[in-house]
């Protein structure tokens, strides 16, 4: 039977689209006779099919308690009341009706006894719950889901209706907070006993979240059932999964994360990135996440404070760097390290936490020492180089303010950079150490200064805390001489390999930093200076036309600068003047 109507059906169809097309009356006929009919199944089947949605929705109530009647052999109900569901997610009925209409439905699909009849039958009618009820009927639905279908081996045959379930839901139901406290909503989760289909079925709940859900999130139950479904997706993860899967993994659970806000309560904030980082250990992306979040809220407590510092607020922003100081290291990524350490140092400076940003950027340099050389980027192999000469760059501009630590000696932080430039393996013919070299000649004037060009408030930099001592400018000074040496001696290789552009235009970014800050009427100094002018002119054809009057015109300003101090320095830069010109 099931067979022949199977054949008998597509023409009942047709028939009745036929006979009813833009004819209201015909419509009406065919549904006053069908109740007259004994085995009215199948063109009860017909009439759901192919009469409009609107037509269906209109007579809702008549056509369910036909359905529920019906007896036909190779018709189930089930299949009836499936077809039903399909027309009511299209159009529905008006509102007064939509309740009664509903329980009447479900009284009789509630007598289905064969599990695969009601899951098959539920999964339609999912859509129009969702889109057209309280919450509180979804929650009614996804109990006695839970309720037919507890056994394991059951759910294994329905994870794809299961699945569908669940996006009609997430897809209809317009506050996804509100759907995530339903207390049976995690246990209807748990159905998906396999972890791949659970895994799928989270991924699913976080993309909606992320789509649907509001600006913040406060609530504590809702908080909770993320961290639960994150945490699924966390454990999921294996040596095996391929990176884009862990990529979209971080990204839904960072997005969740960077939702949660519990206003001026800070501590509670700390609370939660606290428990996060124990939930989600498997994620580089997460954990760089909270470091930005902590760093983010340590700042935003110094807002609040600011020049009304406490010890109990002091205490609060030691401990939001000592989370992102402790959880640093658990990143895989050595230059995602790096970078989070150099953050995290500069907010600790700015809340005046001045032990944990020395540790911050002592770990910071320390690393350079393991960065790989190159890294293999879409096929291609690059060079690390522009990124540590841009990192240590940033960190000069950085150790310009930060004071000696008494411990550790004058200048300790920029003696660590210099040593890890030298430890890092550049790649041949590389700019890298000299441009590291070079700026650390800009921080080293800056350092002689009275008073630096700029400052974070509430720290006492080494302008303040020497006063210009002598002990200290001789330090500062016999560190000049080393950079310069080193710089030498790179000139000195970039001559021997014939490199002679490169060394061109190193000798003239030298030549303009001796003239603008050494004391150029010292003969040695001053000879210097002009040696390293004659040697770029040797070779100037290699370089731009215009790179040279470029060069002429900094030293000419460089000159206007001092031309009225009448000091040793600017008569000692007008004297150079004339011998380049004269050259």
């Amino acid at each position: 039977m099931t067979k022949y109507l199977s054949l008998y059906g597509p023409a009942v169809n047709f028939i009745l689209q036929a006979v009813a097309y833009k004819n209201n009356f015909y419509t009406e006929e065919i549904v006053k006779q069908v109740k007259t009919i004994k085995n009215n199944g199948p063109i009860l089947m017909a009439i759901l099919q192919a009469l409009t949605s609107e037509f269906i929705a209109a007579r809702a109530s008549e056509i369910v308690h036909l359905l529920s009647q019906s007896h036909t052999e190779g018709i189930s109900k089930s299949q009836l009341f499936r077809a039903l569901g399909l027309s009511m997610s299209v159009c529905v009925p008006l509102c007064e009706e939509r309740s009664g209409f509903l329980k009447e439905a479900f009284l009789t699909i509630n007598t289905f006894t064969d599990p695969s009849e009601y899951i098959t039958c539920v999964e339609t009618w999912s859509q129009f719950i969702a889109n057209n009820f309280p919450i509180s009927e979804t929650n009614r639905l996804l109990h006695e889901i839970i309720t037919r279908l507890s056994s394991t081996k059951i759910c294994e045959k329905h994870f794809q209706q299961l699945h569908n379930i669940l996006d009609k839901i997430l897809e209809n139901q317009k506050n996804i907070e509100l759907l995530l406290i339903q207390e049976n909503f995690l246990p209807f989760l748990d159905l998906f006993h396999k972890d791949a289909v659970k895994s799928e079925a989270c991924k699913r709940i976080l993309i909606v979240y992320k789509r649907n859900s509001h600006e913040y999130t406060t609530d504590p139950v809702v908080i909770s059932a993320l961290m639960y479904i994150g945490k699924i997706l966390n454990d999921s993860l294996t040596a095996l999964t391929v990176a884009d899967e862990k990529r979209q993994i971080s990204q839904l659970i960072s997005n969740f994360i960077r939702k949660v806000y519990f206003g001026r309560d800070l501590e509670c904030q700390l609370s939660f990135y606290v428990e996060a980082r124990g939930t989600f250990s498997n994620l580089d992306t997460v954990y760089g996440t909270l470091v930005q979040n902590v760093n983010k809220l340590a700042m935003e407590a110094y807002s609040i404070v600011h020049s009304q510092r406490t010890r109990k607020t002091q205490a609060f922003a030691k401990a939001c760097i000592a989370f992102s100081f402790i959880t640093i290291p658990s990143i895989s990524c050595i230059c995602q390290q790096m970078d989070l350490y150099m953050l995290s140092g500069q907010v600790a400076l700015v809340n005046q936490c001045m032990g944990q940003a020395d540790a911050c950027f002592e770990a910071a340099l320390n690393l350079i020492a393991e960065l790989p050389t190159a890294l293999e980027i879409d096929g291609k192999v690059k060079p690390m180089d522009s990124y540590v000469v841009s990192y240590l760059s940033n960190m000069l501009a950085t150790l310009v303010v930060v004071p000696d630590s008494p411990e550790e000696g004058v200048l300790y932080l920029l003696r660590l950079l210099l040593d890890v430039t030298q430890k890092f393996s550049f790649a041949t013919n590389s700019l890298g150490p000299v441009t590291v070299y070079l700026n650390v000649l800009d921080m080293l004037y800056v350092q002689s200064l009275e008073d630096f060009p700029y400052h974070i408030t509430g720290v006492i930099s080494n302008d303040e805390l020497y006063g210009r001592d002598p002990k200290f400018l001789n330090e500062v000074n016999n560190l000049c001489v080393y950079v310069v040496e080193k710089i030498l001696q790179q000139l000195k290789q970039l001559g021997a390999e014939q490199q002679y552009k490169m060394q061109t235009i190193l000798s003239l970014e030298l030549m303009l930093r001796i003239i603008r800050y050494a004391n150029l009427y010292k003969e040695q100094t001053f000879q210097l200076a002009l040696n390293l002018w004659l040697l770029a002119r040797k070779h100037e054809s290699l370089l731009d036309v215009k790179h040279f009057p470029r060069i002429i015109k900094a030293i000419e300003n460089i000159y206007n600068l001092t031309k009225d101090t009448n000091t040793k320095h600017a008569q000692s830069l007008h004297q150079f003047m004339e011998h380049i010109n004269h050259k």
